[in-house]
């Protein structure tokens, strides 16, 4: 029996409980002047959905991510790795399809680096106050505490670039057999897709470093994170297609396709950057996501929810 799981945040009833009660605090830490210079992120659940012309795709993955920095220096380096260890072309068209593996590494040139004090909200409790059942479906009703406390907030802006190395099975699909009338495409569904692009933008980071003990709910970590906003044009001067049969259909997916060099993506990255020392843990929780055009593929989305690994401080 399929059960479907809903959730539903009551703000109202949140405030009105912090209204009725007074919450006691002490802030153990509240310090965004050393942050990680080493952050590792694993992902432990990825997804991926493409849409290339013609039909899409899907996949699973894991993944490693983060960054390399010297406080002293402006410049930090960025890295990630994904690959999917399910995807379901796989099942769908042939064993051959080749799973996606895509490799990432940049620099941030931070240009602006500014800190201020705020009002920060911090998550303290999610209680579960009432449980129904209607059928095969389990409605839960939940309360989110929370409090707003003056706190640091750093807010770093800069330029980043880098390379991006792909290699992933791509759906040919129906659609570009008939829509575009390329027999010489027909004997073939999919094909393996290896890309080589260079990708320049901006990126947004903001960083709170809040822990804080409270008399009721104890310790709360969820004010000490780094949030990534990033908004990149992506060029893709190396993209070749290619079949397990050996038949070279580079030119003619490649006009079937219209592609055009040149892509775009928007996307964010969250992780947590304050050490076992303060919040009792020695992980934390991470996920990034982005959207956008890959060139000569299509549209696609991503998303991957884990855990932070490593957050060395000096």
């Amino acid at each position: 029996m399929k059960k479907i799981l809903s959730i539903v945040c009551l703000l109202s009833l949140s405030l009105t409980g912090l209204a009725q009660e007074k919450i006691n605090y002490t802030v153990l830490q509240d310090d965004v002047s050393s942050l990680p210079w080493l952050s590792m992120n694993l992902d432990i659940f990825g997804m991926e959905l493409t849409v290339p012309k013609g039909t899409f795709g899907i996949n699973f993955g894991l993944g490693l991510w983060g960054h390399v920095e010297n406080p002293k220096l402006p410049v930090t380096i960025q890295y990630s790795v994904y690959r999917s260890y399910l995807d379901f072309n796989t099942l769908l068209l042939s064993q051959d399809y080749k799973q996606t593996t895509e490799v990432q590494a940049g620099a941030i040139l931070f240009l602006r680096d500014k800190t201020v004090k705020t009002n920060v909200s911090i998550g303290l409790d999610n209680e579960t106050i009432s449980e129904e059942r209607y059928g095969n479906e389990i409605r839960r009703t939940s309360r989110l505490t929370s409090i707003t406390i003056p706190a640091h907030k750093r807010t770093q802006f800069g330029f980043r670039g880098g390379l991006i190395f792909r290699n992933a099975g791509f759906p040919i699909g129906e659609n570009l057999h008939e829509d575009l009338s390329l027999p010489d495409l027909e004997p073939y569904e999919f094909a393996s897709h290896t890309s080589t692009s260079i990708y320049a933008g901006i990126l947004n980071r903001v960083s709170t470093n809040v822990v804080i003990k409270t008399d009721k709910y104890g310790v709360s970590k969820t004010g000490s994170k780094s949030t990534n906003w990033f908004l990149d044009a992506v060029f893709a001067p190396v993209n070749s297609f290619n079949h397990p049969s050996g038949d070279d259909i580079n030119a003619v997916v490649k006009e079937a396709t219209g592609g055009f060099p040149i892509g775009a993506r928007f996307g964010y990255q969250t992780y947590a950057i304050e050490k076992r020392k303060y919040t009792g843990k020695k992980f934390g929780f991470a996920a990034r996501g982005e959207m956008g055009y890959r060139p000569y593929i299509g549209y696609y989305a991503s998303v991957t929810l884990g855990l932070t690994i490593i957050k060395a401080k000096k």
